[in-house]
């Protein structure tokens, strides 16, 4: 899991986060914190109606999906290259 898009009451999206960039994140970005049970370091929200510009979501989001794959087993990797449309 990379993400986790909420669209009831506050739009917001939970993204995997390089622990050094998400305590960045949060000092920079007013709609930048924490909504869930997941590890703080590692997860961070992004209030999709709030300061973080469309284009750095979209940036944070394909860099969560990185962190994810990365750690992945070479079988995992095999398997998600396999799926249509997967890059």
């Amino acid at each position: 899991m990379f993400a986790i898009l909420s669209i009831k009451g506050i739009a917001n999206v939970i993204l995997k986060c390089d622990p050094e960039l998400a305590h960045v994140l949060r000092q920079q970005y007013e709609g930048v914190g924490h909504r869930s049970h997941l590890d703080r370091r590692f997860w961070i929200s992004i209030d999709l109606d709030a300061d973080v510009p469309f284009s750095e979501v979209q940036r944070l989001a394909q860099d969560s999906y990185a962190l994810v794959c990365r750690g992945l087993t070479r079988q995992q990797k095999a398997e998600l290259a396999a799926l249509p449309g997967v890059k």
